[in-house]
């Protein structure tokens, strides 16, 4: 007697690839790439597009800024030697006077401290974007180094605005000597100006220093969680909390045993900050720490990052779409190109390719259609493209990711494909036991509940194993159209059972769960204890 077993909810669990598949739960999927989980589904990602052409240097790093009012949003984007703004469809030449020391190996952070843009490339002094006379933005001024800024210290690794202050860790003395676990603060500052000193043996100053001697690691990266401020370590975390006059912060040790990656792989969301450890990632609070990735895809990020650029690993927050990602380089990679995406409301986590990365930012980055009617190559009612109208897309914002090889930069959520051309994207789960482990199963069809975008198809394969240590054997690939088609008939006998759903075109789809009708072929090699 044939029976259907279904299997729904297919996007609530997300990747797990540290557990065999034949102990996952019906829901889970064993390996994909570029795929999303939401509303219950395992979906294509979206593709991406360039924005902003014209650039003139490698990109390494990118920082938006918004006007008090609707006058100015522009974006920024730091090389090596040069630093340019982009407003009003140009890009303009904001590259300080005094030059940038190139070093290809160290990583830029930026703050801001209300409207004043400050940043550090870890080699020359900090530097700041210089307002006009009415306290705005304006792409003739060049960033200048940051004012009162002491001689003494050459450089500092990480920077930070907080309240009203400017935070900065790891710094290099002019005598040559790296003071990696001094932390140091500014005087208070209003919103429009930077700190007028930093000397911390000022009796009538807030400015101070602190050394984390704790532990021996280095600050690495500062940044705000709340009503205080984090100082991450290599090897510890710290919490820097504001008590006021005379000693104005004070420092306790919150994890003496984890630390973070590298600069910049920390981003914050309404949780707290999720950040890249050593040998996991986790979710800081402000008060514990929680690892995220164990028994879940921590084998799958940590054994294909590589050993030589792991320190380009950043994270940054998709919050249009709940999304936290981890960018880094796989093996032989010198830059990002592969993310690890979790969503933080449903905890699920799926990857994604990318093209090469030194950085990424989240922002409003308008898209405009070059395309004529002669450009076009498929059928009008398979465009993705919207003809004769606005785009809500172009005024929300985006993530943009910044490649350096080419100096170019693109929108994410703009079309379906790779700039063009066409996303690999698929998602497998092997390992699925439909209820019972232990018996021979006939498989007559399966029925996918997916839906696809225009008239396209995807690629459906199935798969079967007499044992969890035999090799998938795979059948197809069917060419599934859901317009037509309600199920895949198939021919096939095992124990445990796998799908795979695949595209490789200009489309999206989301599969919302999967039927399988069979009947029972005995207990063929099952185990029996008496």
């Amino acid at each position: 007697m044939n029976q259907l077993v279904p299997l729904e909810n297919m996007g609530t669990v997300g990747l797990i690839t540290d557990i065999p598949p034949y102990q996952l739960p019906p829901e889970a999927w064993s390996s994909g790439e570029n795929i999303r989980f939401d509303d219950m589904s395992v979906e294509k990602a979206p593709g991406y597009r360039e924005v902003m052409e014209g650039l003139d240097f490698e990109p390494k790093h990118l920082e938006t800024y918004q006007e008090y009012d609707e006058r100015g949003y522009y974006w920024i984007a730091f090389g090596d030697e040069k630093i340019a703004s982009w407003v009003g469809g140009v890009w303009y030449d904001i590259t300080p006077l005094t030059g940038l020391t190139s070093d290809t190996n160290r990583q830029w952070q930026t703050t801001k401290l209300g409207a004043v843009l400050i940043a550090t490339n870890g080699v020359d002094k900090p530097i700041w974007w210089p307002l006009n006379t009415v306290a705005l933005a304006s792409p003739d001024k060049k960033f200048e180094i940051l004012e009162a800024w002491p001689d003494e210290w050459l450089n500092c690794q990480t920077i930070e605005g907080f309240k009203s202050f400017v935070i900065a860790g790891s710094l290099l003395r002019d005598d040559g000597i790296r003071m990696n676990r001094t932390v140091i603060w500014s005087d208070m500052t209003n919103q429009y100006t930077p700190p007028a000193s930093w000397d911390p043996l000022d009796e009538y100053g807030d400015a101070g220093e602190y050394e984390l001697l704790e532990t021996e690691g280095p600050a690495v990266h500062i940044q705000t969680l709340g009503e205080s401020c984090i100082v991450y370590k290599s090897d510890s975390i710290y919490v820097m909390s504001f008590v006021g006059a005379p000693y104005m912060f004070s420092f306790r040790v919150l994890n003496p045993d984890v630390g973070i990656m590298c600069k910049n792989a920390c981003a914050a969301f309404p949780g707290g900050h999720f950040f890249v450890g050593n040998d996991d990632c986790y979710v800081n609070n402000g008060q514990s720490i929680k690892p995220m990735l164990t028994q879940k895809i921590k084998t799958r990020l940590f054994n294909n990052i590589d050993g030589d650029s792991y320190r380009r690993t950043f994270c940054l927050t998709d919050h249009g779409n709940s999304e936290i990602w981890t960018c880094f380089p796989t093996v032989n990679s010198t830059y990002c190109n592969e993310a690890l995406v979790w969503n933080f409301v449903n905890n699920t986590f799926s990857m994604r390719t990318l093209p090469e990365l030194s950085h990424a930012k989240y922002g409003v980055a308008k898209v405009i259609s070059g395309d004529t009617w002669n450009d076009m190559t498929m059928e009008w009612d398979s465009s993705s493209e919207r003809w004769g109208t606005g785009s809500y897309d172009n005024v929300v914002e985006h993530i943009v990711f910044a490649e350096p090889g080419v100096s170019k930069l693109y929108r994410n959520e703009a079309g379906n494909t790779e700039d063009g051309d066409f996303m690999y994207s698929w998602v497998e789960r092997t390992g699925m036991d439909l209820g019972d482990p232990s018996s021979v199963k006939h498989i007559k069809s399966v029925w996918p509940k997916i839906t696809v975008s225009g008239s396209n198809t995807v690629n459906v394969w199935t798969g079967f194993q007499m044992s969890p240590d035999d090799p998938v054997t795979w059948n197809g690939p069917v060419k599934y159209d859901p317009d037509t088609m309600s199920k895949i008939s198939v021919r096939t006998t095992g124990k445990l059972f796998g799908i795979r759903v695949e595209s490789e075109e200009d489309m999206t789809w989301a599969l919302a769960g999967i039927e399988y009708e069979l009947s029972p072929g005995g207990r063929r090699g099952s185990r029996v204890h008496v």
